[in-house]
């Protein structure tokens, strides 16, 4: 009988599980909730569907690498920006909330916060000061 080793903690896992479509890899690994803020601690992180073992290996070796350097590992390419206009597009409200709702958010929240990520929603305690009214 072999005996499989346990892996330390910050290697991760790979583990290989059964789909629809064939045999699949999974990944795991642990990161700082928030990398600018690691006193919040850690939270385990998971991947699936890679089609070989060595493709789930080298993207594991990036995540790990990724979060031993503080990066995130989960950064949208959206912003604020374009994910707001597509929500007003959908909303079905009279002609003259749509126009508030537009004026609000290319006067106001555009400029502001239009260029942050929207991967990771953060506190009010995270923005500046001069964008929280109290």
């Amino acid at each position: 009988m072999s005996t499989r080793r346990r892996r330390s903690d910050g290697e991760g896992s790979i583990t290989p599980y059964q789909s629809a479509t064939g045999p699949r890899w999974r990944i795991s690994w642990r990161e700082h909730k928030d990398p600018d803020r690691p006193e919040l601690g850690r939270r385990q992180r998971t991947r699936r569907g890679f089609e070989t073992e060595r493709a789930a290996r080298q993207e594991l070796r990036d995540m790990l690498s990724k979060a031993e350097r503080g990066q995130r590992t989960t950064v949208s390419a959206d912003t604020f920006e374009p994910y707001a206009l597509k929500w007003l597009k959908s909303k079905r409200v009279s002609e003259s909330t749509w126009d508030s709702y537009h004026r609000l958010l290319t006067l106001h929240a555009i400029p502001r916060i239009g260029g942050l990520h929207i991967a990771k929603p953060r506190s009010t305690a995270r923005l500046p000061d001069r964008w929280i009214e109290v």
